[in-house]
Order: structure tokens, then sequence, then C-alpha cells
């Protein structure tokens, strides 16, 4: 799908960008701008589920690898 936008901050993650003539779309930025999908398409998908996952997946793997500092942290 091409959409006319561009990536150029460098930064890769999910992203949020708005098509010149079009609507917000969004995406994982790798510099593949043809792998974005509109907001409603991203919003109804099964990819918001895995990117929910996913996200919620890294949370826990570094509560559990900082859990010292953070109690620490809290008891201070």
């Amino acid at each position: 799908m091409g959409t006319d936008t561009d990536c150029q901050e460098g930064y890769c993650g999910i992203r949020m960008y708005r098509a010149r003539q079009g609507p917000f779309m969004v995406g994982v930025c790798i510099q593949r701008m043809d792998l974005c999908t509109s907001l409603g398409e991203f919003v109804m998908s099964k990819r918001r589920d895995e990117v929910r996952h996913l996200r919620d997946q890294e949370l826990l793997r570094l509560r559990i690898k900082y859990r010292k500092q953070i109690h620490g942290a809290a008891s201070a």
C-alpha cells in the first residue's frame, strides 16, 4: 500500500502517521512505509492484540529483571 509519507527520524517502533491526502496510518517503523495500515484497520485487526501482547511480555520481563531496584527505590 503506497502512502505519501516518509520516516526520517530514524526511530524504530510503533508510529502514527498522517498521509498527506489520506487518513491517519499506524505502522511499525523499520524504514518500510509499505507496511503501514490505516488506523481503523489496525485497531480492528489482530495486529493490535499482538502488539499489546509483546508490550505486556516485555514489561513483565523488565519488571522481573529489575525487581530489586524497583522495590528498593519504592522503599526510599
